[in-house]
């Protein structure tokens, strides 16, 4: 199907306009998730009512301008196309993607970040995990917050002895140490004057009995 051809199918579509705050790594795929513009309202794009994550073929954007497809990162103020609301336990902002084109509608200003931001007094229960046992209490799996103190590190998995990519901050006089999902995080580890704006907070889904708390992205 060429870019004319999903422009036409996107005219029969429903369709939401947000800013992608997240567009992390899941599963070998991509966990996408954002605020509808003007809104503080969130949303999680799915592939299906499970909630699996979106393939990278379908993480894209169209460009009108030069009728190309780019990589949907964060930051995007974009129109796209949906199915139905698909919550699920820990997650009840999932949305199922539509098969039409994401398309970019208008620029975002960075200083405009901190219009969007969440002020939760913490980041849901204590530690680094919300046991399963209380997700039923959770209205909300994402947040938008200014961090503290950010550090970006890595430590090895006790279990597996992998690598794995954590982000240390301070939020409401309250540490966290989190693992990371954002595909940046190494590239900005190496940046020694690493100025973080905002951080998108995710709770993932359950394992174990435990949804985890993730960064998805640094801004």
């Amino acid at each position: 199907m060429d870019y004319f051809q999903k422009m036409k199918q996107e005219e029969n579509m429903k369709t939401i306009k947000g800013i992608i705050f997240a567009s992390s790594i899941k599963h070998n795929a991509k966990c996408i998730a954002g605020k509808y513009l003007g809104s503080d309202k969130w949303f999680r794009l799915v592939s299906d009512a499970s909630g699996s994550a979106v393939s990278y073929e379908k993480a894209v954007f169209y460009n009108d301008l030069y009728k190309k497809s780019y990589p949907l990162v964060p930051l995007k103020v974009v129109s796209i196309p949906v199915d139905k609301a698909a919550p699920i336990s820990g997650q009840p902002e999932n949305i199922i993607l539509g098969n039409g084109a994401i398309r970019q509608i208008e620029p975002f200003k960075i200083n405009d970040i901190q219009c969007y931001c969440d002020n939760p007094t913490n980041l849901w229960e204590n530690g680094a995990s919300v046991s399963a046992a209380n997700i039923s209490s959770i209205t909300q799996s994402l947040y938008l917050i200014k961090p503290e103190n950010v550090k970006l590190y890595k430590n090895r998995d006790e279990f597996n002895d992998k690598e794995k990519r954590y982000v240390s901050f301070d939020y409401n006089m309250i540490q966290y140490n989190l693992s990371c999902t954002d595909p940046k995080f190494d590239s900005l580890l190496e940046n020694k004057n690493l100025s973080v704006q905002a951080l998108c907070i995710s709770l993932g889904e359950n394992f174990n009995g435990y949804h985890y708390k993730i960064v998805a992205a640094i801004l």
